[in-house]
Order: structure tokens, then C-alpha cells, then sequence
């Protein structure tokens, strides 16, 4: 199953983003909303750019992670692997 290939902190991401926007509610299970997400990031990124994104988003603080997946991340020049990890978790939020 693809989904295997995803890493735990972005399903982890996705569930956070799904929560804070109110993207999961009465009628859709929690199960439902990540699926959509996930297939919107495998459409549109590859292996590597995920592993990226993964490695990045394990890399953070308990702190810096809710910062990050809920849109308060203030950093003016981002690594590589900060910008796959957006352009990922945006992608799945905007198919949420």
C-alpha cells in the first residue's frame, strides 16, 4: 500500500492541519479526511521530496512542530527541506 510510504510526522501533520482548520467534523472520520490528504501528496510529490519533508518535520521540537503545521512558522530563509515540508503539508491542506 502506498500510504506505507508515507512517514508518521507528515500523517501526523495532516491530522494536526485537518483538526485546526475544521476540516474534520460530524460526517467524515478522521480516517477519510487524511486519506484525501495523502492522495493529494502522492499525486504531486516524489520519494525523495517526501522523505525530505518527513526528515525535516521529525527534526523539530514538540514546540517548533505546532508551529509549523498550523502556519505560525516565522523564519525568513528557509532549508530545502523547510520549503518541501510546506509545499507538502500545503497540498494536502488544500485538499483536505
Amino acid at each position: 500500500m502506498k500510504y506505507a510510504m508515507i512517514g508518521q510526522t507528515i500523517h501526523r501533520a495532516i491530522v494536526e492541519i485537518a483538526y485546526d482548520n475544521g476540516c474534520i467534523f460530524r460526517g467524515q472520520t478522521e480516517d477519510e479526511v487524511v486519506k484525501r490528504g495523502l492522495n493529494s501528496i502522492f499525486k504531486a510529490f516524489n520519494q525523495q521530496e517526501l522523505d525530505a519533508a518527513e526528515a525535516f518535520l521529525g527534526s523539530l521540537s514538540e514546540q517548533d512542530f505546532e508551529d509549523f503545521t498550523i502556519g505560525c512558522w516565522s523564519r525568513c530563509a528557509l532549508s530545502d527541506g523547510e520549503i518541501i515540508a510546506d509545499r507538502v503539508l500545503n497540498e494536502a491542506f488544500d485538499n483536505l
